[in-house]
Parts: structure tokens; C-alpha cells; sequence
């Protein structure tokens, strides 16, 4: 028996991806999180053999309880299921530790398919990712978005300054100083190409990330 957990904040989602694996069969969700945070003290008392992640959660992101996870439960696999199909997210999260990676749209076979993979140590990714992933690969060499310039942290920090986070609140997301996040925010608006947290978030919009991130693409945004 695969023992799942589930990690998004919309309950019906969870409700959903719960009757789909347990009448597939040989695959019990053990537990449902509406937080990254919930979802790591779950997994320390009882790690499952999959997680299923969001990656937008409030507070700790999918991205960074996933680098966790592989830090500290290697032998916990981890499928992200998010609405982001956007380049270069599927590649970070799998460079933080994800096995697996699909988008919401994905049909209820295809969940099943992945977690039964994922389980045994296969990666798994949509059809739909994997070739956008090797279409882009062979056509621009890795840099068809100019998001893909950033680091896994300096995507992290963008998409939170996108969404209005003020640089101590993301420090102390991230357990990091405020000169660091500074850094980062520098370091994201230098390889960008950008002056302001404002033309960042209109970046990110223009690249269909703001909406999926749950933010808007102006007023929400802090200063720069």
C-alpha cells in the first residue's frame, strides 16, 4: 500500500485527489495538509511514502518544503500538482528533490500513473512538461525565459516579492537576514532587467506566473 499525503490549501482539491488515488487501489492518503508548515510536522511524526505538493502555499512555499524534505526525509518523494506549467518552475522544483510534476489539468489517470512511479524512485513528469522542458532545451539552450536566469532562492524571493512580501517578512520566511534578501532582490532586478518590484510583478504576469501565484500584478506589490 503507497501511503500519500496531501499538501494544498484548497480543501476541495484535496477532496478530490483523495477519492481519485484511494479508488485507483493499493494507495491510501494518510493525511491532508492545508500548509507547507503542517504538512513537515505530519511528515516528522509519520513520513509518508509520497507527498503530494502545491507549490503555492501560504507561508512556506512548495519550493522551500521541498528542499526540506530532501534535506531531512530523502526517502519521502515528492510530486508537485500545481497550476504553474510555466517554465522554469518545473525544473526548479525538480532541482530541489521533486520526483514528479504535474499541472492540475492532468487527467485522473495520469495522477495515479505518477504516484505509483514516483513511489518506486521514477521520475515522472506530464507529457506536456516534459516536452515544453526538452522543447525549450533544444531550441534556446536552457534560456528561452528570461526567469530562467534565477536561481531556485532567487525565484523563490521574486515570486514572493510579486506577491507584495516586504523584504523582513521574506527574510523571515526564508531564515535569512534582511541584507540577504536585499542581495537577492538586487541580484533578480540586475538579471532581469527591471528597476522596480512593480516591473517585476509585470514580468511575472507577462511569463502567466502572477495570477497562478495568487497575486496582483500592481497594487499588492510593496516599494521597491
Amino acid at each position: 500500500m503507497i501511503r500519500v499525503l496531501l499538501v494544498d490549501d484548497h480543501s476541495l482539491v484535496r477532496e478530490g485527489c483523495r477519492r481519485v488515488l484511494e479508488n485507483a487501489g493499493g494507495i491510501e492518503v494518510v493525511g491532508q495538509a492545508g500548509s507547507a508548515e503542517d504538512a513537515l510536522a505530519m511528515i516528522r511524526a509519520a513520513p509518508p511514502d509520497v507527498v503530494l505538493m502545491d507549490i503555492n502555499l501560504p507561508g512556506i512555499s512548495g519550493l522551500q518544503a521541498t528542499e526540506r524534505l530532501a534535506a531531512t526525509h530523502p526517502q519521502v518523494r515528492v510530486i508537485v500538482l500545481t497550476v504553474i506549467d510555466q517554465l522554469p518552475y518545473p525544473q526548479r522544483m525538480l532541482e530541489a528533490g521533486a520526483l514528479g510534476y504535474l499541472t492540475k489539468e492532468a487527467p485522473a489517470e495520469e495522477l495515479v500513473e505518477a504516484v505509483r512511479k514516483v513511489s518506486r524512485g521514477v521520475h515522472f513528469l506530464s507529457q506536456e512538461i516534459a516536452s515544453r522542458m526538452a522543447l525549450n532545451q533544444y531550441r534556446y539552450g536552457g534560456k528561452s525565459s528570461p526567469l530562467e536566469l534565477l536561481t531556485r532562492r532567487e525565484l523563490e524571493v521574486a515570486a514572493r516579492l510579486a506577491r507584495g512580501e516586504a523584504n523582513k517578512a521574506i527574510a523571515r520566511a526564508l531564515h535569512v537576514s534582511e541584507k540577504t534578501i536585499s542581495t537577492h532582490k538586487s541580484n533578480i532586478l540586475g538579471k532581469l532587467e527591471v528597476t522596480s518590484a512593480v516591473a517585476l510583478a509585470n514580468l511575472l504576469a507577462h511569463h502567466g506566473l502572477i495570477e497562478s501565484l495568487g497575486s496582483g500584478s500592481g497594487s499588492g506589490v510593496a516599494p521597491a
